[in-house]
C-alpha cells in the first residue's frame, strides 16, 4: 500500500461504519465483527463480543470490564448453556462466565423484550446451573411456595415499605430475582436477591432495597435434621460454650474446639452472614433465618459466603483456660448429663474406691511404722 494512486486510505476512511464490519486502520481494511454485532470497533470473541450495537432481536449487555456490549438472543436457557460451555483455564475465567450470565439476566429483566406471562400466571422461571440457581418470580408466588421444598423469602414488612414508598397498590406486582449460590464447604446455598416492578412505562426497574433498612426478611431453607437444632445456630452454646453437652451418635463427647472445626470443615449448616437463626420447623423440615435486607452483590465472587465474617461470632478457643472446665460441674447433675455419663460415674466410683483403699493402706502402714519407731527408741534408751 506504499503506492496508493487511488488514495485508497482516504477512500476507506469515508466508510467508517459498515454493518457487521469494523475498520482496522493499521491495516487499512475492513474486518468482520463478532457474529452478534451490527457494529463494532474491534474484533470480539465468545466471552467478549465487543459490540457497539447488536443485531436485530438481540439484547445488549453492557460489559463492566470492556464498556462494550455482549449481544444475546431472547432465549435464556440456550444462552446460559452457550456461556457455560466455553472452556476456561483459570478460576477467574470460570467466575467471569457467571458474571456474564448475571449481567445478561439483569439486562433481560429490565428490557422491553422480557416476557412475564408465565410468572404472572403463578409460575416461576428457573435457570439451574452447577454453581447457581436463578429464580425469577413474584413476592406473591414466594408466599405461596414457603412450604415447598425450595428456598423461599418472606419480605414481610419490607414489602409494605416498598409499596408505600413507590405508591404501589396491592394489585401492582413486585418481582423477585433470587439467586441460590452453591459453595464448596457449605451444605446450604447463599441466598442473594433483587426486586423489580413497573415504576413508569412497561419496563421493569430495580427497586431500592435500602428503604427496608429498618426491617428484616425471613429466608426459609429446606434442611433435614434429626439431632440438636443448636447445631444450626452459630451463636448457640454448641459453638460457644465449653460446658455444652455435645456428643456423637455413639455417645462420645465432642470438645468445643472440634465443634468449631466441624463448622469450618463444612460439616454443619447455619444461616449465612448478616442473618440470625430464628427457628427450625420439624414438620416442614426447614431452617428459618432472620436476615438484614440488602441488594445482591455486584459480582459472582462477592456472592460467596464470607467465612471470616461468620468466624467472628466464635469465641477464641485458644484463650480459654483449661481450668474453666471445672465450672462445668453443674452439668453433671442435669438429667441428660446423668444419663449420658452413667458409665463415667461407674468408673469414677471404682477409681474413688481404689483411691481411698490406698489412703487407708498408707494410714495403717504409717501407724505400724510409728509404733515400730517408738519401740526401737525405747529399746535404745535401755
Amino acid at each position: 500500500m506504499e503506492n496508493d494512486p487511488l488514495n485508497f486510505r482516504e477512500y476507506i476512511n469515508c466508510y467508517k461504519e459498515i454493518n457487521g464490519y469494523y475498520l482496522d486502520k493499521n491495516k487499512s481494511q475492513f474486518k468482520k465483527c463478532y457474529d452478534t454485532c451490527q457494529t463494532c470497533e474491534i474484533k470480539g470473541d465468545f466471552n467478549s463480543h465487543d459490540c457497539l450495537l447488536c443485531k436485530k432481536n438481540f439484547i445488549p449487555i453492557k460489559m463492566k470490564y470492556t464498556n462494550y456490549n455482549n449481544c444475546y438472543e431472547n432465549d435464556v436457557s440456550k444462552i446460559i448453556k452457550q456461556i457455560l460451555s466455553n472452556s476456561t483455564k483459570t478460576k477467574e475465567e470460570e467466575t467471569k462466565k457467571y458474571d456474564i450470565i448475571l449481567e445478561y439476566i439483569e439486562s433481560l429483566i429490565t428490557s422491553e423484550n422480557f416476557n412475564k406471562a408465565l410468572i404472572d400466571k403463578g409460575k416461576d422461571d428457573l435457570f439451574e446451573m452447577e454453581k447457581m440457581l436463578i429464580t425469577f418470580t413474584t413476592i406473591e408466588n414466594q408466599k405461596n411456595n414457603i412450604n415447598n421444598n425450595t428456598t423461599t423469602i418472606d419480605f414481610g414488612d419490607c414489602e409494605l415499605l416498598l409499596r408505600k414508598y413507590y405508591n404501589f397498590s396491592n394489585n401492582d406486582t413486585i418481582y423477585i430475582k433470587k439467586l441460590d449460590i452453591n459453595q464448596e464447604g457449605f451444605k446450604i446455598p447463599k441466598i442473594e436477591y433483587d426486586v423489580y416492578s413497573k415504576i413508569s412505562g412497561n419496563k421493569l426497574k430495580k427497586l431500592n432495597l435500602s428503604i427496608c433498612d429498618t426491617s428484616k426478611i425471613l429466608i426459609f431453607i429446606p434442611m433435614k435434621i434429626t439431632k440438636n437444632i443448636d447445631e444450626l445456630n452459630i451463636n448457640s452454646g454448641y459453638y460457644n460454650d465449653i460446658c455444652y453437652p455435645a456428643t456423637t451418635d455413639s455417645g462420645n463427647d465432642i470438645p468445643l474446639k472440634d465443634r468449631k472445626q466441624e463448622f469450618i470443615d463444612g460439616k454443619k449448616t447455619i444461616c449465612q452472614e448478616d442473618c440470625d437463626f430464628s427457628d427450625y420447623d420439624y414438620i416442614a423440615q426447614r431452617v428459618k433465618c432472620s436476615c438484614k435486607v440488602q441488594e445482591s452483590s455486584s459480582t459472582f465472587n462477592d456472592m460467596k459466603i464470607n467465612k471470616d465474617k461468620l468466624y467472628k461470632n466464635f469465641i477464641d478457643i485458644n484463650n480459654i483456660a483449661n481450668v474453666k472446665i471445672l465450672g462445668c460441674y453443674t452439668k453433671l447433675f442435669i438429667k441428660d448429663g446423668l444419663i449420658k455419663n452413667i458409665g463415667n460415674y461407674f468408673m469414677l466410683i471404682i477409681i474413688l474406691f481404689h483411691f481411698f483403699s490406698i489412703i487407708i493402706f498408707f494410714v495403717k502402714q504409717y501407724k505400724k511404722l510409728k509404733e515400730k519407731i517408738i519401740r526401737i527408741s525405747f529399746e535404745l534408751k535401755i
